[in-house]
């Protein structure tokens, strides 16, 4: 039995696993971008969105999955359709450790590695059946019902691992949406720089109210606004992963003020950065 997993090797402690369903009018766009601890599973049922994804965007339409990790910030714009649909499916840790358990790594990267799957009309019956078993455990709520959504949960996942198609990156983005996503690249990796709207809008060949329009637009961010998201999601990674003092994680990430820095985010984590380091390292 040697390189086997047995079963009493598997999690047995599963988080409750969440499902919610949502109608989306056409115009209708999250107030803000946000992030979350568990991993998420988008799933659009009808109509079309764009969504923004750390720093790549991504246009969906009925029949496209988007896996959101822990962490990760992202914001959703629903702009072309009416009316569209979606399901979300929230997870923790534990099903990724059964998942790898009983699949392998391989077999689990090939879904956690895609940010968006397509799956063939053929299989959508497949999927929404998975998906209202799993929203019937979710209001019946008897000492089964993690297991099961668990289990519909698991065999989704199975589902996008054989059948998926993985979306390339970036999709195929006009010539102005292009220079946007190379933007939004640029800006991921050269947060710690002095960039300005100015400095970018140049770079993409585009005036400066041109280019703070377009990239608002497709991103659902302001410039400045997604600037300080990027660097304060940094300084928040650098905070816990290590003994650096606020000051230098604040140099690190692009601040020469460190009231400047504090107030920017304390205003996105709801605290300082000393106490967002004191209650995450607990």
């Amino acid at each position: 039995m040697e390189g086997k997993k047995l079963v009493s090797d598997l999690p047995v402690w599963l988080p409750e696993i969440q499902i919610t369903r949502r109608k989306r009018e056409q115009g209708f766009s999250m107030e803000n971008a946000h992030s979350h601890p568990d991993y998420e599973l988008f799933y659009l049922i009808s109509g079309t969105c764009r969504m923004f994804i750390g720093h790549s965007i991504y246009y969906v339409t009925a029949g496209d999955f988007i896996f959101v990790p822990p962490g990760q910030s992202h914001r959703t714009t629903y702009e072309s359709s009416p009316v569209a649909e979606r399901v979300a499916i929230g997870f923790f840790e534990p099903v990724i450790g059964m998942m790898t358990a009983m699949c392998g790594e391989e077999g689990v990267e090939k879904v956690l590695n895609a940010s968006k799957i397509t799956i063939p009309p053929k299989y959508n019956a497949c999927v929404e059946e998975l998906l209202q078993k799993m929203e019937e455990e979710e209001k019946r709520q008897d000492s089964y019902s993690r297991m099961m959504k668990a289990g519909k949960l698991l065999e989704l996942l199975v589902l996008l691992g054989r059948a998926g198609e993985r979306a390339g990156i970036p999709e195929s983005l006009n010539e102005t949406e292009a220079a946007i996503q190379e933007a939004a690249n640029y800006l991921y990796s050269h947060y710690q720089e002095p960039l300005t709207l100015k400095g970018m809008a140049q770079m993409a060949h585009m005036s400066p109210a041109y280019f703070s329009k377009k990239f608002h637009r497709l991103t659902g961010f302001g410039f400045k606004e997604y600037l300080t998201h990027v660097r304060i999601q940094a300084a928040a990674e650098q905070l816990l992963s290590g003994k650096q003092s606020v000051t230098e994680v604040a140099l690190n990430c692009g601040y020469s003020d460190g009231n400047y820095f504090g107030d920017a985010f304390r205003k996105i984590k709801g605290m300082s950065p000393n106490q967002f380091r004191k209650k995450n390292q607990i």
